[in-house]
């Protein structure tokens, strides 16, 4: 059985679902059993967080749903089988595939919270959905739990990635089925999306001279540059005044010298090989 979410995470899923629509949320009728559910997307994973909030009217019958022997509880059993039965009504697809859905976390109030219809029932699934290539992709969910009693939202969380940018959500009246529109760019324009329009990049071909080491120290080190291959070291020139760190990457160790130029400081970090003498 899936372990429940501590404290802190219950109060985190029920302020997420609270901001989705606060306004709905408030307006909860007694006789309606909410639905919300909130879609997180990232590269390598598509996760569910639903809250089931059932009014007053409608309590007795969701926990019919759940507490099957009638004895006032609900057991750990009867969390996973209500769990399992929600996920076999969630059909969950990215573009046009089903995807399979698990369950990672769950919290059940006592029945007695859920009678005053402010107790939450918190469901979260997720899906691997492996390494998606670039470009435009669609995620398509519909919620067909107890459709004649309840009532849905759907909306999507702000993605953790910046490699995912959602461009567009679409909803059926209901909300019971949900679309969104997803842009993934590839995996090397997070850095370049942090460079600020300003700066532009060059392959160093040599060292800046430094004016704090010797000449013998500036061949030496202009040397060692030029005996491995950089193919995807980049200097970054500010426009502006300013140090600027520069990464730089390559299979190879790392050395780093300080270099000055006639419109600003900036660090040179070149990677060099870890048998090389340090400067």
């Amino acid at each position: 059985m899936v372990a429940t979410v501590t404290a802190a995470r219950r109060c985190l899923l029920l302020g997420l679902g609270l901001l989705v629509l606060p306004g709905l949320s408030r307006a909860h009728r007694l006789d309606e059993y909410l639905q919300a559910t909130l879609v997180t997307i990232s590269p390598g994973q598509i996760r569910l967080q639903i809250n089931f909030t059932p009014g007053v009217a409608v309590a007795e019958r969701v926990l019919a749903q759940i507490d099957r022997d009638h004895d006032g509880m609900i057991s750990t059993n009867e969390a996973a089988s209500y769990a399992a039965l929600v996920n076999r009504q969630l059909a969950v697809a990215l573009d046009r595939q089903k995807l399979a859905l698990s369950l990672t976390a769950s919290n059940f109030p006592e029945p007695a919270e859920l009678r005053t219809g402010w107790g939450i029932i918190q469901l979260e699934f997720s899906a691997s959905v492996g390494p998606l290539p670039a470009g435009a992709h669609k995620f398509t969910l519909k919620n067909r739990h107890l459709p004649g009693l309840s009532v849905y939202l759907f909306n999507a969380a702000q993605p953790n990635s910046r490699r995912v940018r959602i461009t567009r959500q679409r909803r059926n009246k209901e909300q019971s089925r949900g679309e969104i529109d997803f842009v993934l760019t590839p995996r090397n324009a997070e850095f370049h999306s942090a460079v600020p329009p300003t700066f532009s990049r060059q392959r160093p071909e040599r060292l800046i001279p430094n004016p704090w080491r010797s000449a013998h120290e500036e061949r030496r080190a202009d040397s060692l540059l030029r005996q491995i291959a950089v193919p995807e070291a980049q200097v970054l020139y500010p426009a502006e005044d300013h140090a600027t760190l520069s990464p730089c990457s390559s299979e190879e160790g790392r050395v780093s010298g300080r270099a000055k130029s006639s419109q600003s400081t900036i660090w040179l970090a070149p990677l060099l090989s870890s048998n090389h003498p340090r400067m």
